[in-house]
């Protein structure tokens, strides 16, 4: 038989075959032997004669290289196409096959399988390819737990250096304000969450549930590439759609570790400040009570100064004359506080008019000279004399006004008496 060039080509030592399966059920074994070329279609004259109405008459080809043991199908235009491990050809295009690999045309329901040597067939697990991804992902994730280590390792050094106190001579002031300037030590956002879940702001929660679903996501792919794992595993290989299902997992898989990783980088940044907001306003608050705590300090040292100088008083003799004084002057300060402290009473138009009668025959200047006859001092005369009048003031005010309602009482019983 001659090959597409013209030129007769035996294929190699290898004994190749197809098994032609329908609906599970091994119905023929066609042995590909002795000639490079064998031609698929409905021709009558077609090494593999396809009986089904969608296959042309000149389908597709199996051709052998010489000299080798590799296979190649060429789809020769057909209008349903050929289908190679459930995927569509591209016509006129040599697709290489290997032994396992699966062959439909058009849409018959009738499987094709390439048989040979079990040493052609595919290396068990992983391609090339997949395998160089699985081993970038898992260096990419030991770099993630190492760093993970390293920031909770330097967490807890902190903790612990910071719990154990004692004697800084000095030094810790200056780490203090090293740390004020400097960056902030990193907060790991999901212990602060299990701690303060009932304090999370609306954007902390609104992050956090992305994150639970960008976890919820990442755990199925993982469930669903460890399935197919498992299953290359028991049966020996992966077909085509379970390995680029495999890939596309993976890649969804990158896509996703990367989301979380920005999201969990902006929730730790939003704690950070909200905790830095709280800490200003903590150290707002106890500056505040710090300076009121102060001010009443001064006052303290004030009034202590007061007394101090009034007690210096008992040891000197020279002011004898003057405790005579002041003697009045505290008695009236208490008079004063008692008077403030008595329950007022409520006036009515029988007291009003007492006191007014008691204003009028009173005399202005009785009080001022009873002071000076009492050897009182004369500020103090001065000060109960305006407060005497300033009271008598009050009166008149009032007897004016129960006048005024007097008056008006009058006209409302003339005014009732006319229209009665």
């Amino acid at each position: 038989m001659k090959s597409l060039n013209g030129q007769a080509h035996l294929t190699g030592d290898a004994e190749f075959g197809l098994e032609v399966l329908k609906n599970g059920t091994l119905v023929e074994e066609r042995p590909l032997q002795g000639q490079a070329v064998f031609t698929c279609g409905r021709s009558p004259t077609a090494d593999l004669l396809l009986e089904h109405p969608s296959a042309s008459r000149l389908h597709a080809v199996l051709q052998f290289k010489a000299g080798s043991n590799e296979v190649f199908l060429y789809d020769c235009g057909s209008t349903h196409g050929t289908f190679l491990n459930r995927n569509r050809l591209k016509a006129r295009v040599h697709a290489p096959i290997r032994v396992g690999d699966t062959i439909r045309f058009g849409q018959s329901s009738r499987m094709y399988v390439l048989t040979g040597p079990a040493e052609l067939m595919p290396q068990e697990g992983l391609s090339k390819q997949q395998q160089k991804q699985l081993k970038l992902l898992e260096a990419a994730q030991r770099c993630k737990d190492a760093d993970e280590l390293k920031a909770r390792a330097q967490m807890e050094a902190a903790l612990a250096s910071s719990a154990a106190g004692g004697a800084s001579w000095g030094m810790s002031l200056d780490d203090e304000e090293e740390d004020e300037g400097g960056p902030a030590k990193e907060v790991n956002w999901r212990s602060y969450v299990d701690k303060h879940s009932s304090n999370l702001t609306d954007r902390q929660t609104k992050l956090l549930d992305k994150i639970r679903k960008r976890e919820y996501k990442i755990k199925n792919l993982e469930a669903e590439c460890s399935k197919i794992a498992a299953k290359e595993k028991t049966e020996g290989g992966l077909t085509q759609g379970q390995a680029s299902t495999l890939v596309r997992n993976e890649r969804a898989l990158d896509a996703l570790r990367e989301e979380l990783e920005e999201l969990e980088e902006e929730l730790t940044d939003c704690i950070t400040d909200s905790i830095k907001g709280k800490q200003a306003a903590k150290d707002s608050k106890d500056a505040s009570a710090a300076k009121q705590k102060r001010k009443r300090q001064r006052d303290s040292d004030d009034e202590y100064a007061d007394a101090s100088d009034s007690g210096d008083e008992f040891y000197d003799r020279t002011v004898a004359a003057g405790g005579a004084a002041r003697g009045p002057k505290k008695k009236a300060g208490a008079a004063a506080k008692a008077k403030e402290k008595a329950p007022q009473q409520v006036e009515s138009a029988e007291t009003l008019y007492a006191k007014s009668a008691a204003a009028d025959t009173a005399d202005p200047t009785a009080g001022a000279a009873a002071a000076a006859g009492d050897g009182v001092d004369s500020l103090d005369a001065f000060m109960e004399d305006v407060t005497e009048r300033m009271e008598l003031d009050q009166v008149r005010r009032e007897k004016m006004e129960l006048d005024q309602v007097r008056r008006e009482k009058m006209e409302l019983d003339q005014t009732a008496g006319s229209a009665g």
